[in-house]
């Protein structure tokens, strides 16, 4: 009973405490160590409304993160929900900031600016990220990968997709680099 007790206080304590602001003015993502790329901007041809159950593993550890996606008018806006649907932050990125809303303080979640490129890697065209990659650096797509290599020819980063229709939806994203692992489950199909 005081277990319930004390974990119902500490669930309103954490929803009353106010959501920080934080503009990013940095608009940059490590592809590797030293190794920054310029996010693209945001716009897309079509619109994406997403939500998504990403389960990430880093070596032994899984954590499992619901997410919302928006891209629409040249603007992402990305809302990371716990797995019991408390909304942890907000990250908006318009080609020239992002800015974070975090609800909750959680000192494991990566920087917006690094989740942000994973989904754009995942979502946004080739032609929208190769002249953005340091020199020679690739990003192809093969069959249904994409694949991201360094200018040693070293796979960084391979996301799978599953075809529906005639859209590919990303599916898999592994970072070889910096060794995770991110399943993403598509909850809005």
């Amino acid at each position: 009973m005081i277990v319930k007790v004390v974990s119902l206080l500490l669930g309103i304590s954490l929803l009353l405490v106010g959501c920080s602001h934080v503009a990013q003015p940095s608009t940059t993502a490590w592809l590797k160590r030293g190794v920054k790329v310029t996010l693209p901007y945001p716009y897309m041809d079509r619109e994406v409304h997403k939500q998504q159950l990403l389960t990430a593993t880093v070596g032994d550890r899984k954590e499992s993160l619901m997410t919302a996606i928006d891209i629409k008018n040249g603007q992402i806006v990305l809302v990371g929900l716990s797995p019991i649907g408390i909304r942890l932050f907000k990250a908006t990125y318009d080609g020239k900031t992002i800015i974070v809303e975090q609800s909750i303080q959680l000192p494991e979640l990566p920087p917006a600016n690094q989740v942000l490129a994973d989904i754009m890697l995942s979502y946004w065209p080739l032609t929208s990220w190769q002249p953005l990659l340091p020199n020679g650096w690739t990003l192809v797509d093969i069959d249904n990968k994409r694949l991201l290599k360094d200018e040693d020819q070293q796979l960084i980063m391979e996301i799978s997709y599953h075809l529906i229709g005639k859209d590919r939806v990303p599916i898999d994203i592994s970072n070889h680099y910096f060794n995770y692992h991110i399943n993403i489950q598509d909850m809005s199909e």
